[in-house]
């Protein structure tokens, strides 16, 4: 699925960031800003997590923005990007004009989960004075050192790195050099290294760094000097390029030299491929970019390779993976494929990455004389998987769509959504087939290609809802086997859709999900999304009661995300907001919603405001019901902001009121005009409502924050 995130401004958001900071009083209004700034930030990454682009560990914010501070590699591709600029601009005028508040948005970065705010949370600890070493040693090590060695903060905590060699004192010195040299943890590199490519892949690590910080005038301890100079000694290869300054500037280069250069006369090139090292990380040549330019020579190397069953896996994965990035040619599958159809099953388990994504690229080109061969080589790989699988890390749908099981099935999919399935025909026998064989859960290595199948449910039971009730659903059952039961599960809400009868066919199993929110990780939320929807849409298929189990088993958080897509159910509704809310979303406050104490959180409160606004003419009704549910939160600049440009305050303003009363906590230091607006507007409504102790309270608040 394609996807671009805009902001809502109107035009080019760079330019007008230009425009605003050529302005005399920038410097003081991006510091009022700033906690909006992170707000904006924050939303742009939970939609990008919701589609799939961002987690706890990677947000690939390094490729749109490759540096926090202005840079060449940056681009303004991204329009969401200038939040970032937004961002560490206001904090830095924080740190200057207002250091209380420059740490009290640092300690709100630190709780956000994205490693983009880690990148802004190194980048402040190594421009500012606001931390002495030994906080910005603790922030570099933060999470056991994880962002010292990940990708996506590699600048940044390089920046930071440096300037703590020069300053620390000798004792947590040694501590941060010990941390560097143990090198990085094991579970950041792909699980299939072999061991003496993973010791190559940390020594690298701890080499570059210690290298780098040398070079740079950094301070190396004796100790570091040691292992520095055994690396060197052990990788003579290695050496770092003159125009390589510094990573954190001009970001990583190639520190293994330039690659051989190949022959490129087939007689040549044959000897040069049979003799080409397997297992030495470090070497390089350009039989990539001969697969690229010379895609036919390359194949006749192949060809004649296969011939003398000479199947270098270096050799042949990046042929692969290269023909896979390419255009798809299925004259390659003509040509490869009889070959790797009849390769050994070690050959295929050592391609399979490769191998798989070269399968899948070609799915949507087959012709009709191909696909025969092409079903074959899928299940090669199937017949090729691994024989155990440990999910007990979490994450299947990331497991399940970089695993070459995961890869075909999706080729799989690809290839039969190309005949535009009807609903009800049945499932064809060639993908029927492959599907059933999934469905076997001794098959353990298998478990990716049925998270993959599952994220594919919905059209599955449309086309076949006899095999899909029979085969797949009873994968769905929490009792048989809860691991499977959670990759399937998180396999669906990957990207859920759902309808009356689906929705007939599994309901005890929907329900029952529940119940294990905490065991889906990310996909709770889409649990909590996709639960209301039902309510809202298919209410006639549950009773009140089943309902009302369902929702009390969401933990706070998925409560606060229910009501979020209450608020914007309702919002979309339109000109039938009023009906919307009549006899959708109050019936299913009322009968069904959870009432303890125990479940509100500020973030369900803000959904509720906008509840509340939304629902149009009933805005008293709304208020009516909810407010005895809000809470006070920091969290109300947006709510109040849309009851502002309601103009609701004026025609309801004791209802206004008491909404504001409820929701707006004091401890909130940087209050916007949007509060004072929607003040002003009470008072032209009804202006007795200034002498009340609520109005005061709100009142006394802005001018406190000379609102």
């Amino acid at each position: 699925m394609d996807w671009e995130i805009v902001l809502p401004i109107g035009e080019h958001p760079w330019d007008k960031l230009r425009e605003i900071t050529a302005q005399g009083n920038w410097a003081n209004g991006v510091v009022e800003c700033l906690p909006g700034f992170t707000s904006s930030l924050i939303e742009v990454l939970d939609l990008m997590a919701e589609l799939g682009s961002a987690c706890e560990k990677s947000d690939l914010s390094y490729i749109h923005r490759p540096s926090i501070i202005d840079h060449q590699q940056n681009n303004e591709f991204r329009e969401w990007t200038c939040l970032i600029s937004l961002c560490r601009d206001g904090w830095l005028s924080a740190a200057t004009q207002n250091p209380s508040l420059a740490k009290s948005e640092f300690d709100r970065w630190r709780l956000i989960k994205y490693p983009l705010f880690k990148r802004l949370i190194l980048f402040a600890a190594a421009e500012s004075t606001l931390f002495d070493d030994e906080e910005a040693l603790k922030i570099l090590l933060m999470e056991n050192g994880w962002w010292l060695w990940s990708q996506e903060t590699k600048r940044e905590s390089y920046q930071l790195l440096l300037r703590l060699s020069r300053d620390l004192e000798p004792i947590p010195k040694d501590r941060l050099f010990a941390c560097i040299m143990a090198g990085p943890p094991r579970e950041m590199y792909q699980e299939d290294l072999e061991d003496g490519e993973w010791i190559e892949c940390r020594d690298r690590a701890v080499w570059l760094r210690l290298k780098t910080i040398s070079r740079d005038g950094g301070t190396l301890p004796p100790d570091a000097i040691i292992r520095l100079t055994e690396l060197e000694a052990e990788y003579p290869q290695w050496e770092l390029e003159a125009g390589d300054r510094n990573w954190s500037e001009s970001g990583w280069k190639d520190i293994f030299g330039q690659p051989r250069t190949l022959p490129i006369e087939l007689n040549d090139l044959i000897p040069a491929l049979e003799n080409r090292p397997i297992n030495e990380f470090s070497y390089k040549d350009d039989w990539r970019s001969i697969c690229q330019t010379m895609p036919e020579q390359a194949m006749s190397a192949l060809k004649i390779l296969a011939e003398r069953e000479v199947w270098n896996v270096g050799v042949w994965g990046e042929a692969l993976q290269t023909f896979a990035e390419g255009e798809p040619r299925t004259i390659f599958l003509d040509e490869i494929g009889p070959f790797l159809l009849n390769a050994s099953d070690q050959t295929v388990r050592e391609l399979r990455h490769s191998f798989s994504w070269w399968l899948k690229s070609l799915a949507t080109v087959l012709s009709e004389s191909s696909t025969v061969l092409w079903l074959q080589l899928l299940d090669r790989i199937l017949n090729n998987a691994d024989t155990e699988v440990d999910f007990s890390q979490g994450n299947p749908v990331g497991r399940a769509i970089n695993n070459p099981v995961g890869h075909v099935i999706e080729a799989l999919f690809s290839w039969w959504f190309q005949s535009i399935p009807q609903a009800g025909v049945g499932l064809p026998e060639p993908v029927k087939t492959r599907l059933t064989k999934l469905t076997n859960q001794s098959l353990r290595g298998l478990i990716h290609g049925r998270v993959i199948m599952a994220s594919r449910l919905f059209p599955l039971f449309a086309v076949d809802p006899i095999w899909s009730a029979s085969v797949l659903l009873p994968l769905f059952d929490w009792s048989t086997n809860a691991v499977e039961a959670q990759g399937v599960w998180e396999g669906y809400l990957w990207n859920p859709r759902i309808s009356a009868e689906l929705l007939s066919a599994f309901k005890t199993s929907f329900l029952e999900t529940a119940n294990h929110y905490g065991e889906l990780g990310p996909h709770g939320k889409q649990y909590a999304s996709l639960l209301t929807i039902a309510a809202l849409e298919l209410r006639p298929q549950f009773t009140d009661n089943e309902l009302r189990i369902a929702f009390y088993a969401l933990p706070p958080e998925g409560l606060s995300k229910a009501a979020q897509v209450l608020a914007r159910s309702l919002e979309s509704a339109n000109d039938r907001r009023a009906e919307y809310w009549t006899h959708r979303v109050k019936s299913l406050l009322e009968d069904v919603w959870p009432k303890s104490a125990n479940k509100r959180s500020g973030s369900e409160s803000v959904a509720f405001m906008d509840i509340c606004i939304y629902s149009d003419t009933h805005f008293s009704e709304a208020t009516a019901l909810l407010i005895p549910w809000i809470i006070k939160t920091k969290r109300f600049y947006l709510p109040v902001t849309h009851l502002a440009e309601s103009g609701l305050a004026r025609s309801y303003p004791e209802q206004a009121l008491g909404l504001l009363d409820a929701i707006v906590d004091e401890l909130d230091r940087w209050p916007r005009g949007d509060l004072r607006e929607c003040l002003n507007q009470i008072t032209s409504g009804n202006d007795d409502l200034e002498n009340t102790a609520a109005f005061r309270r709100l009142s006394e608040y802005c001018d406190r924050h000379n609102l």
